[in-house]
Order: structure tokens, then sequence, then C-alpha cells
């Protein structure tokens, strides 16, 4: 691995950008259900059928959105909202006036799990469309597979892409992973489902940072983190659970959840307590705000400083002969440490909307440093540099070779870039830029935003 109020910073471009867009919107295209040329034999700049179902008169366009030409006034009327110059869009209010449940589960068009309500619009709504002469259709046989310029996108990562797309006649909401993306020109390859308008998503930023109950809707929620502010351990979930309770209700003894295989756990509620302070989850809006609701789950690692957390605790149970001496006076020998399990642990979350907790069994703790990634980063782009100029070196029948499986695998994303699209990297935004510790790393799908912290077994 959510009600959204505007996100100002970085949101939908209005209508009166639309046209600086679309100059900047260039489109090759292959229809993936019959046989096609490699998409690197079209020239981009000269945008032209490849497949019987066009005619040699009809071409694949991007126009300004035109919600007039909808068949589906539902399309028309939420296009025409979004796109106004007055209106800052979230996507869950545009799905939602689609008539779509934004707590519903939700898939892109290779069934991979995607959670649209945390994205936001980096283009308005524009129309993709089959034109002939004066004649534009929204009309299409089959999806569309289509390399698309966006300005908008150069420098951006992949992963952090989404494309959005309403059938103008049948309402049907469609989204699409990018399958190819070059981030210097901003080249988005992506499988079109239908015709009709379509927009560019980015992820929204998810942080971690310090429990701010003003951002809370939840008296219960707000009445617990201003309990236990100080608390950097030890905190008794059955302290908790009495916060959380109703009035007349007592303190289970013990809690019910699913583990990550959805079977029943029950654990006992006076065995557990923290190895952290509480923590929040939070959507970041611009520089200084925070949006605290959130549909879906999200698939995330969530770091956390290493001062706030009892780090000692956790190695000791997942490695009892490590020396936690040594890592005392070097902590960069806890990012040596493989990625671990603690057999019970849990993370609390509790819903700031509703004050509901929210269990997460057995979640993946590991140490890593920040610069860690960055450097991987490197690497990787050195490595396709590399192969990049090798492949430039490879004789002729080793091109073609690798065109036909590139060719045969045109349809699909791989399992390992759904995951990584669907996944987000959740910095601590209050640790001291100074600070050359390691975080404490938990991956798990989270179940809200909010106040979280990882309890243990005693």
């Amino acid at each position: 691995m959510k009600k959204h109020k505007a996100i100002k910073e970085g949101t939908t471009m209005k209508r009166k950008a639309a046209a600086a867009l679309l100059a900047a919107l260039t489109l090759s295209m292959a229809m993936n259900v019959w046989a096609a040329p490699s998409i690197s034999q079209i020239i981009p700049e000269n945008p032209q059928v490849v497949s019987g179902t066009l005619t040699g008169s009809q071409q694949l366009a991007v126009q300004n959105a035109d919600p007039s030409a909808y068949a589906d006034k539902t399309v028309a009327d939420t296009v025409t909202w979004a796109n106004d110059d007055n209106t800052v869009a979230t996507i869950k209010e545009i799905l939602t006036r689609l008539g779509l449940d934004t707590k519903a589960e939700f898939k892109d068009i290779f069934e991979n799990k995607v959670n649209p309500t945390l994205y936001e619009q980096l283009t308005p709504f524009v129309d993709l469309v089959i034109k002939d002469g004066n004649n534009v259709s929204y009309a299409s046989n089959g999806q569309i597979k289509a390399k698309i310029t966006v300005e908008a996108a150069k420098e951006m990562k992949k992963e952090d892409l989404l494309l959005m797309q309403v059938d103008a006649t049948t309402g049907k909401v469609y989204f699409m992973p990018i399958e190819e993306f070059d981030p210097v020109t901003g080249e988005i390859t992506a499988t079109f489902p239908t015709l009709g308008p379509i927009t560019l998503l980015k992820k929204v930023p998810v942080v971690v940072r310090d429990t701010d109950p003003d951002k809370y809707e939840s008296e219960k929620a707000k009445e617990l983190v201003t309990k236990f502010a100080d608390e950097k351990k030890d905190i008794e979930l059955s302290d908790v659970l009495d916060v959380l309770k109703e009035e007349n209700e007592t303190v289970p003894e013990t809690v019910a959840i699913k583990d990550k295989e959805d079977n029943d756990v029950e654990i006992t509620v006076a065995n557990y307590n923290s190895a952290m302070g509480f923590a929040d989850l939070a959507i970041k809006q611009g520089q200084e705000d925070y949006l605290y609701d959130m549909d879906g789950t999200l698939e995330a690692e969530a770091r956390r400083d290493l001062n706030d957390v009892d780090w000692e605790r956790l190695v000791k149970e997942a490695y009892p002969e490590f020396d936690v001496e040594a890592a005392k006076a070097d902590p960069s020998l806890l990012a040596e440490l493989e990625p671990f399990t603690i057999p019970g642990s849990v993370i609390l979350q509790v819903n700031p909307i509703t004050g509901e907790e929210e269990y997460i069994y057995e979640p993946e703790i590991s140490f890593a440093f920040e610069e860690e990634e960055a450097a991987e980063d490197t690497t990787k782009a050195a490595d396709a540099d590399a192969t990049e100029t090798a492949d430039a070196d490879t004789t002729e029948t080793t091109a073609v070779a690798e065109q036909t499986a590139a060719k045969a695998d045109s349809t699909a994303v791989s399992t390992e870039d759904a995951d990584q699209e669907n996944f987000w990297e959740v910095p601590d935004e209050d640790k001291e830029e100074d600070n050359v510790l390691p975080d404490l790393v938990l991956k798990a799908e989270y179940r809200t935003m909010g106040p979280f912290a990882l309890f243990l077994e005693k």
C-alpha cells in the first residue's frame, strides 16, 4: 500500500490550460487486439492508423473536452465541473459524481488493485477521439494502445502516474497503468480501452508526522493521542482500548483480527504494549496542510524516526544474538539486518474520523537509511544507460528478437511494476535533517490515515 477536501497544490490544470496541453500531445497507436507493427516503428510526430478497424482517412486525436458531445449526461456534467477554472477537484469527488462508491475495491485494466482516491489530477480532462475530416467520433471498436507525450509528466516517475478514462456513452470508468515512460520527453505509452475523456493522475504525497489531534473529527481519537502524547513505548493496549470504548462498554479481553491470508486471529489485549509512540499517517496538501480522511487502503512502507521507537526490543525479538551494544555505538549496523516479522505483532490504527480501531497483523519490519534508496535509483539509472548502450550495439537479429518479445508482452504489466505502482514510500516528515540514524520501516497495507503504533506481546 479517504472524505478529501480540496488538494490545492499541484492539482487540476484547468480548461484555459488545455490548449497548451494539447499542443504538447503527440500520438502513435496500435490496436492490440489485431496484428500491428511494433510501436517503435511508428513516428510519434506523424500519427497513423496501424490496424484495420480505422479507415485510411481516420485519425486518432486528442482535443479539448467537449461534454456537449457525450451521450451520458452524468459524464458531461462531471467533466464540465472538474474542468471549470473555479473548481479544485479531487478524484474522490469526481468518482462520487460519476456514481461510484469510493470505498469499493478498484482495479486497473490489467486487474491490478489500485486506490484512485490516493491520486490527484496532473492534467484536465481532454478527449481521445477518432477524427475523419470534420467528423469526430467517440465510438471505438477495441482498445487502443497509444503513445502520448505530456509536458506535465516530464521528470516524474513512472510508478507515480496513472491514467483515468471515462466512457462518454456508458459512464464506465477505467484506470490504465503506464506501460512505458520517458521522463525526459514525457512520452507515455498506455492502453486505452475506449474513447472519450482522459486525465493523467499522479500519486498524492503521504507522510508520517507527529500526532495532530486538531485535525481529527473523532473526539475519542483526540483524547487518545493527547493522553499518550509523551509516551514513546510501553503503552498498554488495554489502556488504548479503554479510551476508545463506548461509555457503557468494558475493555475486551480479546480482539479478533485478520492475518495476511484473511484468517481469523485472536489476540489477548492484556498481553500487548507498544514498541513506539503514536504517530500520524497523513496526506500532504500543499506545503503546510494535511488531510486525514481516506477511502480504501494504502500499501506502503511507513518510516519513523529511530528516536521515537524501542528499536532494541524489536531487534531482540527478531535477532536474539544480535549485538545491541555494538548497534548503540554504530546504528548503521541496524540497516544491515534483513527485513523481519515478529510473531503476533500488530499495528494499531485509529480512524481519525470515526474513532474506530483497525489492526494490521505481523507487518514487515526493517531499518533503512533514506539515502540508500537514492543510491539504488542512481544504480538503476546507470544500469539502464548501460543496457541501452549495449542494445544499440547488438545485431539486427537480436533487435528483431527483442522487438518480438516486447510485442508479445505489450498488453501486460508485470507483477513487479504493478506492485510498485500501487505502493507508497512514506517518509517521516518530522525527522531532523541532521539526523543520520536509520529509520524504522513498517511495510503494511494501512487501513486509514491518522494515529498508529506498533504493539508486541510482552
